[in-house]
């Protein structure tokens, strides 16, 4: 029982402590930087539910700012071929899908366009969220196809050992299949969908991106998700077994009740979200020089977000200098949430936003 207390006082004094410290001040207290969680898992490994896998010794950490994956080895080449191995990769995510709406989708003109894009949902989310941007950008002539990331659409649990490795693989194949879609690729995210769309820029130099969209894009989260980045990554144990695994990411609910989204989200999430911040952080300016070869930014933000940073994100677009770019802000007046700005029922100012997508790409 006293040891029981002991751990409820040290999970619940952090957060304040944080409130007065940064994150780098506790990871500093803690002996360094928060330890990625095994990079290298392979696929058909099997964890205990209440496990988190964190790397134990350096020898199984990895050197992220030279860490490059190359891209897919057999990229499509024809529009056909791109179309079979989208259907093969959709059946392969249908297994315990919740809902048929939270499922990759294709939107395709019959043959192979100048344009292509993908679309990357974000963290606890689902495709769904992309739709209504997705079908926008297909009136303009896209060829579109939407990714699912590992460990969603399914069960909140399938969180508990996705990994950032997983989702970068994703994109990767996503890009494989665009291959074949179009001539030119680019890439739209949401949150952390935005975050793996500048990530792919990092980690794949010779990757021509055309367009990059970022809708509330995941540049860096506050101080309370961070937290719980630290609380979860270097203690899983703890936040397993005392203040459970899972953050609420709807405060008004924690039943699954939504179809499209989970309303809950296990702390791994959080710290692969994390892990993959820092890396884009520490690699921030070789993403500026490979995009200033020509690849455009349109990117939309809220003040009112709490979940990421919104400072980041404008930070980011203003160190760009490109009169191309297009930086959509919504003031906290406009009451717009970070989840609210790409569904036109929950965002007011969609209608605009769609303009502006129009004549950005026009």
């Amino acid at each position: 029982m006293i040891k029981k207390a002991f751990w409820l006082v040290l999970v619940f004094a952090a957060p304040c402590f944080a409130a007065s410290s940064s994150l780098e001040q506790l990871e500093n207290t803690a002996g360094g930087s928060i330890r990625e969680a095994s990079f290298a898992i392979p696929s058909a490994a099997v964890y205990p539910a209440d496990t988190a896998v964190i790397a134990d010794s350096p020898e199984t950490e990895m050197d992220l700012k030279s860490w490059a994956f190359p891209l897919p080895a057999l990229p499509a080449k024809t529009y056909a071929e791109a179309v079979k191995e989208f259907a093969a990769y959709r059946r392969a995510k249908s297994n315990g899908i919740k809902n048929e709406d939270n499922l990759p989708f294709f939107l395709g003109h019959g043959d192979k366009t100048r344009d292509t894009v993908i679309m990357i949902h974000g963290l606890t989310d689902s495709p769904w969220f992309m739709r209504a941007l997705g079908e926008e950008l297909f009136q303009k002539g896209y060829n579109v196809i939407a990714l699912l990331l590992p460990g969603h659409g399914t069960r909140p649990e399938d969180l508990f050992h996705a990994t950032k490795l997983q989702w970068q693989q994703e994109i990767d194949r996503g890009l494989n299949i665009a291959a074949g879609l179009g001539a030119r690729v680019s890439l739209a995210g949401f949150s952390t969908g935005g975050a793996l769309a500048l990530d792919a820029q990092r980690r794949h130099p010779e990757l021509k991106v055309e367009n990059i969209f970022l809708f509330s894009p995941a540049l860096a989260i506050n101080e309370a998700e961070r937290t719980k980045a630290f609380l979860g990554c270097q203690a899983p144990w703890i936040t397993t077994h005392i203040i459970g695994l899972y953050s609420e990411s709807n405060p008004e609910s924690i039943l699954e009740n939504d179809p499209h989204r989970y309303n809950k989200m296990a702390i791994n999430g959080i710290c692969q979200l994390y892990y993959l911040t820092r890396d884009i952080k520490r690699e921030r300016t070789k993403i500026l020089e490979r995009m200033s070869s020509g690849t455009r930014v349109f990117a939309v933000e809220s003040e009112s977000d709490t979940l990421v940073s919104p400072g980041a994100v404008t930070e980011f677009i203003n160190s760009r200098r490109n009169p191309s770019d297009v930086y959509i802000w919504y003031p906290k007046a406009d009451n717009i949430a970070h989840a609210d700005v790409t569904r036109p029922e929950t965002n007011p100012r969609f209608p605009e936003l769609l303009r502006k997508l129009q004549m950005f790409t026009y």
